[in-house]
């Protein structure tokens, strides 16, 4: 599963039922991948700043494309703290957003590093934020929101493995430890390098507070800045 994706889900308008996580049991993190700011190949901005800069001043208002929860969060904090005057445009899915910003229909979004790096490549579309703690080796020339003293829109998604309620340590003690010892295999790290995330395991505990921590920021910033 993902977090913060799985923190977030509670807040969504259309949620019904209880939080997940009171069902679940942390086990370990698997891997991590960045959130990616990305635009049209020919915007005018290398970095969050310069982005905020030229959509401040743009002829026409700025229009941001947002799919999952965490990038429509990001759409309303943005909104509310730097950019008024922005469109927020809400996607089904991450394909509908590339093609539109490729057109220059939509001028960014946030994406999956998987799915901006081949358009980055093809000169389609460019990554302009890393919204990580630091540099992706996939795009190491594209700076950090926390290089570019923005640290507040750091995103990061963390894959991780998770038990039903219930299940006694030692099996989950047990899980970790074998998912500890195939993460030592080359073949599957480059398949989750390949997937445009970073290999990451830690001890249940330290998953647990890991994901303690992403709730109480992630619950903290919809309460401010609701999902719609």
């Amino acid at each position: 599963m993902q977090t913060p994706a799985i923190v977030l889900t509670k807040h969504a308008p259309s949620f019904t039922g209880t939080d997940p996580l009171a069902s679940l049991v942390p086990i370990t993190n698997i891997a991590q991948s960045p959130g990616v700011i990305v635009a049209n190949g020919k915007f005018p901005a290398t970095s969050l700043p310069e982005l905020i800069k030229y959509c401040k001043t743009a002829a026409t208002p700025c229009s941001m494309g947002t799919g999952e929860n965490v990038a429509k969060l990001f759409g309303q904090q943005l909104k509310a703290e730097a950019l008024p005057n922005l469109i927020v445009a809400n996607y089904k899915g991450t394909a509908a957003i590339i093609t539109d910003m490729i057109a220059n229909n939509v001028n960014f979004a946030v994406t999956g590093v998987a799915s901006a790096l081949p358009h980055q490549k093809a000169g389609t579309l460019k990554i302009v934020a890393n919204q990580g703690t630091h540099r992706f080796s996939g795009a190491p020339d594209v700076r950090t929101v926390v290089e570019t003293g923005m640290p507040q829109y750091e995103y990061t998604t963390w894959f991780g493995l998770f038990a039903p309620k219930g299940t006694p340590p030692e099996i989950t003690r047990s899980i970790y430890a074998a998912v500890r010892e195939a993460m030592r295999h080359p073949e599957l790290q480059k398949a989750i390098a390949s997937a445009g995330a970073e290999p990451l395991v830690n001890t249940p505990d330290e998953f647990a507070a890991q994901v303690r921590k992403e709730d109480e920021r992630f619950t903290a910033l919809a309460k401010r800045y609701p999902l719609n």
